[in-house]
């Protein structure tokens, strides 16, 4: 079916059906007032599947991609280094062939550091009107890293869903651990923590959400005699993952590295207590003992009085889940991020000339 609807506003990113980190943004973006009143259109570039259907995809969206664009005023893009510039490159030619203003949403913290010298990535950022990132020790980073890159900066956090408070004493006696099995989001750190600590708590269950090297993980776990008390649950989504969100007492974040992590917004959006190393764009809002407990990065020994802390103290664990729900709902609800998207693009749009 033809679509004759006038868009203000193309965002160029992954399908809606899509997993992963750039995705679950699109679609928090697409339930907030600020996608009904730009019109935005979602220009699919990458979608989950077999090698025929990314192709398919990709395909798609370069064709596309001048008539959508031919008509709208502002291009948004949610870019990654990498494949996606490339994918992604049939927008950017066709934004700048029409003379719309177009703004970049990278999705990369420490990482920017590495790609300082990849004169492709220079290449893209020196074609938008804006570039946003993730928090603003980012931004700091970035106008360090790519002083020769002269563009517009600020700083759009990730938003995340509120859901209704949960008391802390309705919540089941149970720790997540949500992401990709690998040596980044770093799960040895809270199996090591949890074996030294487990004996004190019997009742106390540990839930892994994610898929990756699930076989190493599980080794580990039965290694360290914590089998009976941690159950890898593979890549929950939906109503699954959400039951499990509900019913935790802990998030426990381990990552080396992160952009903004999505598992804290959420756990945070929930009422769930947060344990988790400084990382990434945390900085900018977490504080020790209030919305949050901190151990320092690699540190299971800490990890594990934090741990230890949160479990035996009900009036620190009720706490640090309230302060991130508040924490939450004024920084990150889809209300307050979609505020400063209309801010974003409403600035643009008067200085656009076109």
């Amino acid at each position: 079916m033809k679509d004759n609807k006038i868009h203000t506003v193309v965002m160029v990113g992954n399908s809606e059906h899509s997993g992963g980190g750039i995705a679950s943004v699109i679609n928090l973006i697409r339930k907030m007032p600020v996608w009904e009143k730009y019109g935005i259109k979602l220009l699919a570039t990458q979608k989950d599947g077999n090698k025929l259907t990314k192709f398919w995809c990709v395909f798609k969206a370069a064709i596309k991609a001048p008539f959508v664009i031919a008509r709208c005023k502002i291009v948004h893009f949610q870019m990654v280094p990498g494949i996606t510039l490339l994918t992604q490159l049939p927008a950017l030619l066709s934004a700048k062939l029409f003379r719309k203003k177009v703004v970049m949403s990278v999705h990369v913290g420490n990482q920017l550091e590495n790609y300082a010298s990849d004169r492709s990535f220079k290449w893209w950022f020196r074609r938008a009107d804006l570039v946003l990132l993730l928090a603003k020790r980012w931004e700091k980073l970035f106008k360090e890293s790519y002083a020769d890159v002269k563009v517009s900066t600020d700083v759009l956090y990730n938003a995340c869903e509120m859901r209704p408070f949960i008391p802390m004493e309705e919540k089941k006696k149970l720790i997540l651990f949500a992401g990709t099995l690998d040596k980044n989001k770093a799960l040895d750190l809270l199996l090591k923590a949890w074996a030294s600590i487990k004996d004190k708590y019997p009742e106390w269950r540990i839930a892994v959400l994610g898929s990756g090297d699930r076989p190493y993980f599980e080794a580990m776990s039965n290694d360290l005699g914590c089998s009976d008390s941690v159950s890898f649950k593979g890549y929950v989504v939906g109503e699954e993952k959400e039951l499990y969100f509900h019913d935790a007492s802990i998030l426990c974040l381990c990552s080396y590295m992160e952009g903004f992590p999505m598992a804290v917004l959420e756990a945070w959006s929930h009422g769930i207590a947060v344990v988790t190393t400084p990382v990434g764009g945390l900085p900018d809002v977490i504080e020790d003992g209030s919305n949050c407990v901190v151990f320092p990065t690699g540190d299971y020994m800490k990890l594990a009085e934090q741990l230890d802390s949160l479990i035996s103290k009900e009036s620190l664990r009720m706490r640090v889940g309230e302060e991130g729900y508040r924490c939450a709902q004024s920084k990150f609800s889809s209300e307050a991020i979609s505020e400063k998207i209309d801010f974003i693009y409403s600035n643009l749009l008067e200085n656009n000339h076109n």
